[in-house]
């Protein structure tokens, strides 16, 4: 089986947003059941359910005047990320296939080093890197497996390899020059843009959006330096 994780960045109507992950019609999602939703307004929600066969998948989001910023979402299998939305109107749908005859091996910490990668840039974790962790047994965890465990920061965060590619989770960013992720800003004729919206995007694809969102003197590189790796390592 493979874990399928939904994060849902919530807009100030979150009423509005429905979800669902299809496999020959049957939903393995389910919406949100009766209870006060008005707390999830500008909220965060992880969702994660197992894919147990291979097949074609199909995840659409669901908004009935459209997601607004500060809104977006991302999908992975296997903790690999499959697709990343922002702002969209009323409705988008990602399809991906699973095929559990053909799955690559791990890697694990074990076989690469921070000299063999890239240094991430900003203070975002490196979604690519996995590592090894005792209390799973298992060499193919991303940095997100730490997200939401605090308790393991200690055990994890003390190794060189993990402190340097998932220094937003252990919060290793120990320069002053950082993200100012309180400010909303204008860009490309959009107004309440932020830190974690550039971020996103850059972390799924930093060759299309580095151009677009770091040009000299924009809003996004006064607000967001770290992102645009303005800031000195």
């Amino acid at each position: 089986q493979l874990p399928f994780v939904v994060d849902i960045k919530f807009d100030n109507a979150p009423e509005e947003t429905t979800w669902s992950l299809l496999q020959n019609d049957v939903d393995l999602l389910s919406t949100l059941g009766s209870f006060d939703r008005s707390i999830l307004s500008n909220g965060f929600l992880t969702m994660t359910r197992c894919i147990l066969e291979t097949g074609t998948y199909s995840f659409q989001i669901d908004d009935t005047n459209g997601i607004e910023s500060p809104g977006f979402y991302r999908i992975f299998s296997d903790y690999n990320l499959l697709g990343v939305g922002g702002v969209f109107e009323e409705s988008e749908t990602t399809q991906f296939t699973i095929d559990f005859s053909d799955r690559s091996p791990p890697v694990g910490i074990a076989t690469q080093s921070p000299t063999m990668r890239p240094t991430p840039a900003g203070c975002y974790d490196d979604f690519n890197f996995r590592f090894y962790s005792e209390t799973n047994d298992n060499d193919n965890n991303p940095c997100i497996y730490l997200r939401d465990r605090p308790d393991y920061h200690e055990l994890h965060c003390e190794d060189p390899d993990i402190a340097h590619y998932c220094r937003n989770t252990c919060q290793t960013c120990t320069s002053s020059c950082a993200d100012n992720d309180n400010a909303k800003f204008d860009f490309e004729g959009k107004s309440g843009r932020d830190c974690v919206y550039v971020r996103v995007r850059m972390t799924v694809d930093i060759e299309k959006f580095e151009p677009r969102f770091c040009a000299e003197g924009s809003n996004v590189t006064i607000n967001c330096p770290e992102s645009c790796k303005l800031c000195p390592e």
